[in-house]
């Protein structure tokens, strides 16, 4: 694909499965980072799972048609989907950024505390900002959500959800995916 196709953007870096609280704070983010700006706010996801290149992937929580429906609900004008292949899992973290730079107009990476990148999953948010000045882009962290359970924080994500949906816990799905009180951000922003 090339530059002129995708206009300076803002892009949110995910799978975001399940569009739960995290999910919605790195989206959130990049909206609004996108508004100040002045820039497109995009996401660049996949179709699949990653681990379904490896090994058999957990069950969707959401069709690819639903969460672009969440993403636009919430200020994203534009999805990138690409299929996640053998090929795409060998790019190395820094081609990976390259890319989202030359090919997808990215002038500001938004990714939650979390997020892994690139072959074997060797980037990391670290390197997300340690590359942001070789290669033009501002690089924006968004730090872990938590909610309170059973006295203890517990991390927001995919996979909780999915084991609270095989425990028939409605209540849990409900507080990881909803936007109520008794969730916080952990760390700190950057």
């Amino acid at each position: 694909m090339s530059s002129e196709r995708f206009t300076p953007g803002a892009v949110a870096l995910g799978t975001f499965d399940g569009m739960h609280l995290g999910h919605l704070a790195v989206i959130d983010r990049t909206v609004a980072e996108a508004r100040a700006r002045g820039l497109a706010a995009r996401v660049f996801t996949f179709y699949e799972n990653p681990r379904s290149v490896f090994s058999t992937a957990p069950l969707s929580l959401m069709t690819a048609e639903e969460k672009e429906a969440a993403m636009r609900a919430r200020g994203i004008d534009e999805v990138i989907f690409v299929h996640f292949t053998s090929e795409f899992a060998a790019m190395s973290p820094e081609d990976f950024l390259r890319m989202l730079v030359d090919e997808y107009g990215a002038r500001v990476l938004v990714a939650g505390e979390d997020y892994t990148f690139g072959s074997r999953a060797a980037g990391n948010t670290r390197l997300l900002r340690e590359m942001s000045v070789p290669l033009g882009y501002e690089a924006i962290v968004v730090p872990l959500v938590t909610v309170s359970e059973g006295g203890k924080r517990v991390k927001i994500s995919s996979s909780a959800i999915r084991e609270a949906i095989r425990e028939n816990r409605k209540d849990l799905v409900r507080m990881y995916m909803t936007e109520e009180d008794g969730h916080e951000e952990s760390g700190r922003d950057e």
